[in-house]
């Protein structure tokens, strides 16, 4: 880094006020979800984007797939009600708020030995670690919090397409066999059944195993990334202030790089997830920490005061670049892990299993070839579980939230690529079928459109669809214009995909 630069970054850091320590009303949440947390997420979900709000939740939008699910706008704005009527609802959503996973959690309590159990703190903000005592799990099962999201998610999906009146809505759900995955399937179906009164009729578990055919589940061997370097450069533009300022009276050996290799380590022919933290650091840990057990806790962590408030807009853009050049634009094969889970949606909308039997990718034809375990109906909702990284795989392959390379040492304040945006806990897209009055003049086109969401905000479908085939400010598509384009997507990424070096095992 340039003096320059370095100076500039230091100059920048002029706010004192660092996040506010735990707040003492903290919510229940032991056992099932509470009807105070539920009711919370779903009045949150509610709320327009921006309002005021005082709650420890408003200050944990910039963890990335850390952060908690929060609508990015209001459902439906900028379209009239009279839009259409929906007829098919495919939603994907990723896991709610879960535990850090066993070799995160291993890594984040080596950086807090370094600093906790000291007698006495120069610091008052890190007062705290004189006894602090690391509470969180280690196997990433889902958080009460987490189970509250996903139970609120089924309420939310219920009553937004009126299915307590329409019995066409009963849900067929599949789920990837994660723990946290699974569990956050079941909580979505008790929401969802707790307001239309009646449950599923049917769902899939898919295998995680390798070599297992799973469109919920990325299965890339060769993917190569470009992650430890770009998050390196970051690093050491953001972290080496906030190590000084910690670090102020005393050497606690606080981490300011630890660098390792670029290359992809592998074990029995899979990726060897360890590869992602070992270029981690101390600070970026105790960022964590603030995200999971402000979660855990429902109040806002210790470690959150930490970090300035103009310092979180550093550990956001630490995330993105982790998402971008470790599951999407940055990674050459990334978006191929999305093929078959839309020609699976491609079947459904088209209800023709065409598209499903000559995909080459990830669809399991065992499955997807019985009516029982894949069912084909005009009039449906399907809701399907994953992971964020899969998730975030389908939303690069559709073309979402693309902006130029983001730069390793200068972030764009304009970027629309903003993990804790796109792939937060409990994170969703859907896919809505709609049959729009506005088309019916053009006898030749079949009467329906199609418009797509991102945790709520409408997107912009200028990419998949010509102007002409577009309405309501390019957020509505014609039906058929969509489908050919996603038929073109789809051929291009399968050929992405057979450099994956993946063997379908079915």
């Amino acid at each position: 880094m340039t003096r320059r630069r370095l100076t500039q970054h230091r100059a920048e850091r002029t706010s004192t006020d660092p996040i506010s320590h735990p707040n003492p009303h903290r919510l229940n949440t032991a056992g099932p979800p509470t009807r105070a947390i539920v009711a919370a997420l779903i009045l949150c979900a509610a709320q327009a984007q921006g309002a005021a709000s005082t709650s420890y939740l408003n200050g944990l939008t910039h963890f990335g797939q850390y952060s908690p699910y929060q609508p990015s706008a209001t459902y439906g704005s900028g379209s009239p009600e009279w839009v259409g009527k929906i007829l098919q609802v495919n939603i994907l959503q990723s896991n709610g708020a879960s535990d850090p996973t066993s070799k995160l959690s291993a890594a984040m309590q080596a950086s807090v030995r370094k600093v906790a159990g000291r007698p006495k703190y120069s610091l008052k903000e890190m007062e705290f670690l004189s006894n602090y005592t690391y509470t969180l799990g280690s196997e990433g099962a889902l958080m009460p919090y987490g189970r509250a999201e996903s139970y609120a998610a089924g309420v939310l999906a219920s009553t937004r397409y009126g299915c307590k009146k329409d019995d066409d809505c009963e849900p067929f759900i599949r789920s990837s066999a994660s723990a946290r995955v699974k569990e956050s399937s079941e909580q979505w179906l008790k929401g969802f059944m707790s307001e239309a009164g009646y449950g599923v009729s049917g769902s899939v578990t898919f295998p995680e195993t390798k070599g297992s055919n799973n469109t919920l589940f990325d299965n890339c061997p060769n993917l190569v990334s470009s992650l430890p370097s770009a998050q390196e450069e970051w690093r050491a533009v953001w972290t080496p202030a906030i190590i000084e300022r910690l670090q102020r009276d005393e050497d606690f050996g606080l981490d300011s790089l630890v660098r390792c290799s670029n290359q992809l380590v592998f074990s029995d022919g899979s990726r060897d997830l360890l590869t992602i933290f070992c270029f981690a650091q101390d600070i970026v840990h105790f960022s964590y920490m603030c995200a999971f057990e402000s979660l855990a806790i429902n109040a806002t962590s210790p470690f959150c005061g930490l970090f300035r408030r103009s310092e979180l807009q550093y550990i956001e853009y630490d995330a993105d670049l982790d998402k971008y050049y470790e599951h999407s634009y940055g990674a050459r094969l990334a978006r191929s892990q999305a093929v078959g889970y839309l020609s699976e949606v491609l079947a459904r909308l088209e209800n023709d299993r065409d598209d499903v039997n000559a995909d080459r990718t990830q669809v399991n034809h065992t499955v997807d070839s019985n009516p029982k375990t894949f069912p084909l109906r005009a009039k449906f909702m399907h809701a399907d579980f994953t992971h964020d990284d899969q998730l975030l795989a389908v939303l690069t392959l559709l073309g979402f939230f693309q902006d130029s390379a983001l730069s390793t040492t200068l972030p764009c304040p304009m970027r629309t690529f903003v993990a804790s945006k796109m792939v937060p806990f409990a994170g969703r897209l859907v896919i809505e079928q709609v049959h729009s009055p506005i088309w019916e003049h053009m006898s030749w086109l079949r009467h329906d459109t199609v418009r797509i969401l991102v945790n709520d905000k409408r997107m912009d479908l200028s990419k998949l669809c010509t102007k002409d085939a577009l309405t309501y400010g390019g957020t509505v598509c014609e039906y058929r214009r969509f489908a050919a384009t996603l038929k073109k997507i789809i051929e291009t990424a399968t050929k992405e995909f057979e450099g994956c070096g993946f063997v379908p095992a079915n």
